[in-house]
């Protein structure tokens, strides 16, 4: 990207509320596609505004089963990807309480779905329930963030940044702002324009608790990644790290300081873009190119994820286990009619690459982005599933040598939030009715709330 930030923000920030079918079919692919150009960050920020104001998405159930039964005393956890796949486990979960869940076994997670309309789908997988409910200050626009969680809240907002409490599923307002950065150290980072939308008007960066409290604040910050041979940089601010923010840019990423308003470092290489994908505990992961995976930490220390990409095939999600000691990484290779994705665990303290026995094999868009559960011993995919009638989600858990997967019988959902289920009961408070009465939000009316509904599947 060869143009200043406002130039290049307001060609997609004016229509961060009208329905674009057509560009939402490209957002399926999000790493892919975006790797392969130099246009990696915008190109994410533009293909946000679709997904989250809708486009049809076609699934087609097919289901994949298969044993992942807790491992037998002393089975094989893993094998890297030259030593071919792990030794199978033997025994079965056994799940005794009606109804069985999905996903052969108990999950203990509800996946909380963002409606990308102002709404949450929350999906309690192991007794087969669905509900649906607003969220106060959740909305549609072409915010790069959605239902992240920090410090016991769902955040959410574009305008107005809200927290829905995990715990109670009530909402608070947490501050004003254009859209959030999610940080690794309790709080988010508001990124705000004085005209109210994305490159429109005066620059601020700020972080603030989920109580809204300040902790600093800059306004029309100087310091960006350095130019480039036409003078024109690109930078955009992507993801909190600790006590800075990082910042996309033409030459990798960068690490800015607010309380000097300075780079304290930066990664990266002249003409190749960079992306950042996950931050948490210390360490954030950013992509370099589409079979590139980057892990640095605090103090710039940069090294290459220790996984191979074969010819043809692309990085397709990456994400940090809650402690930052493994990544999930999925390698998607796309075909005439469908996407065949491979997964593997890399624990970053050894270096160990776990690949993961069985591969995901569906239509393109079925798979989504990784997700760990706040214990760190599963792994979830959930696909994007707006204006359609179901939703694929799989499981992979820690130890064994293969995915589960299952299609459900519902749609509406774009991004997740994976929260523990018996910390987040809350959000399954609703009556019960059928799912044809119980339907996802077609359209976003700022402000208005519906009631909720749940019904079995």
């Amino acid at each position: 990207m060869k143009a200043p930030l406002t130039d290049v923000l307001q060609d997609i920030a004016g229509a961060a509320r009208t329905v674009d079918p057509d560009a939402v079919r490209a957002r399926g692919d999000q790493i892919s596609r975006t790797a392969r150009r130099r246009r990696v960050a915008i190109a994410a920020f533009a293909t946000v505004i679709a997904l989250v104001v809708g486009v049809s998405v076609i699934l087609r159930p097919v289901d994949q089963r298969v044993d992942v039964g807790p491992a037998s005393p002393g089975s094989s956890q893993g094998t890297s990807p030259n030593t071919g796949p792990a030794t199978r486990a033997t025994s079965v979960i056994t799940n005794t309480a009606p109804p069985p869940g999905v996903l052969l076994g108990d999950t203990g997670v509800l996946v909380i779905g963002d409606d990308g309309l102002g709404g949450a789908v929350v999906i309690d997988l192991d007794h087969h329930r669905v509900v649906r409910r607003s969220v106060p200050g959740s909305s549609a626009g072409d915010q790069p963030h959605r239902f992240d969680v920090i410090n016991g809240k769902i955040i959410t907002g574009w305008g107005e940044i809200w927290g829905a409490d995990v715990k109670t599923a009530a909402s608070t307002k947490i501050t004003d702002g254009t859209i959030y950065l999610p940080g690794t150290d309790d709080t988010i980072w508001i990124a705000a324009w004085s005209e109210g939308r994305i490159g429109a008007g005066t620059f601020s960066v700020e972080q603030v608790g989920v109580d809204g409290a300040v902790r600093q604040r800059v306004v029309e910050p100087k310091a960006f990644p350095p130019r480039d041979s036409t003078g024109k940089p690109y930078f955009f601010p992507s993801w909190g790290l600790g006590p800075r923010l990082l910042f996309d840019s033409d030459h990798g990423i960068a690490a800015w300081d607010p309380r000097s308003d300075s780079i304290t470092w930066h990664v990266g290489r002249d003409g190749g873009s960079g992306r950042v994908l996950d931050a948490r505990a210390g360490r954030a992961l950013w992509l370099a190119d589409e079979k590139e995976v980057h892990v640095v930490n605090e103090a710039g220390v940069d090294s290459v994820l220790p996984v191979a990409v074969p010819d043809g095939a692309h990085i397709g999600s990456v994400r940090l286990s809650p402690d930052a000691t493994r990544v999930a990484v999925a390698i998607a290779t796309d075909r005439e009619a469908d996407t065949s994705t491979a997964l593997s665990i890399v624990d970053l303290e050894s270096g160990q690459v776990d690949r993961i026995g069985n591969d995901l094999v569906d239509q393109k868009y079925a798979t989504g982005p990784l997700q760990w559960s706040p214990d760190g011993t599963q792994v979830f995919s959930i696909g994007w599933s707006y204006a359609s009638g179901t939703t694929k989600i799989a499981r992979y858990v820690l130890g064994h040598d293969a995915w589960t997967s299952e299609t459900l019988p519902f749609g509406g959902v774009t991004a997740s939030a994976i929260v523990t289920r018996d910390e987040a009961t809350a959000w399954l408070d609703a009556p019960n009715t059928s799912a044809a009465a119980c339907t996802p939000s077609r359209v976003y009316t700022p402000g208005q709330a519906t009631p909720p509904c749940g019904f079995s599947f």
